[in-house]
C-alpha cells in the first residue's frame, strides 16, 4: 500500500518525509549489544552523523524489512533520553543498573547526539512521530509498519 492509502497515520508521511529531508539510515543492525544484554546495535545516521544505538528487539523488529520501521525504532531510542528527567531516570524507566559506567557514557553520547539534532524537530524536541503505545500494543501506524504496508 502506498502512503495515500492511510490518512489516519500522519505520523507515517511525517516520519517519511522528515526521513527523507534530514538523510535517515541505517548503517547496520542486528548484532549483539555487549553492554546490554538482549539488547541489539543499530548503527544509525542523522545528516551524516553515525552513533551506535542499543535497541532492546522485543518484537522482532529488525528482522521486518523495512527501514521505516528501524528509522521509528531508531528515534524512539532517542525520544526516551529527550523525556527523561536525567541518567537515574532513564535507568529506572529502563530496568538499568546505573551503577554500569559504561551505561553512563552510553546515556551521555546519546545526550549529546540529541543535543546535535535537537534543532531539526519541531519544537526543538527529538521525537520518533510514532506513539509510543503504538509500539507497545503494536496497533495503528506501528502495525502499518510491521506489516510493510508503509515504508520508505
Amino acid at each position: 500500500m502506498n502512503a495515500s492509502e492511510y490518512p489516519n497515520y500522519p505520523e507515517l508521511r511525517a516520519l517519511k518525509k522528515f526521513s527523507q529531508a534530514h538523510q535517515l539510515e541505517i548503517i547496520s543492525k542486528g548484532s549483539p549489544s555487549k553492554l546490554l544484554p538482549d539488547h541489539h546495535m543499530i548503527s544509525f545516521s542523522f545528516r551524516s552523523k553515525p552513533i551506535e544505538l542499543h535497541y532492546h528487539d522485543e518484537y522482532g523488529d529488525l528482522q521486518t524489512n523495512n527501514t521505516l520501521l528501524h528509522i521509528a525504532c531508531c528515534l524512539q531510542e532517542l525520544e526516551a533520553v529527550e523525556e527523561s528527567a536525567d541518567y537515574l531516570q532513564w535507568c529506572t524507566e529502563n530496568g538499568f543498573d546505573a551503577a554500569n559506567s559504561g551505561l553512563l557514557d552510553y546515556y551521555k553520547a546519546l545526550v549529546h547526539f540529541n543535543d546535535s539534532i535537537r534543532t531539526y524537530f519541531k519544537d526543538q524536541r527529538v521525537e520518533s512521530f510514532v506513539n509510543s503505545l503504538d509500539f507497545q500494543l503494536n496497533q495503528r501506524a506501528v502495525q502499518a509498519l510491521r506489516n510493510n504496508d508503509f515504508s520508505l
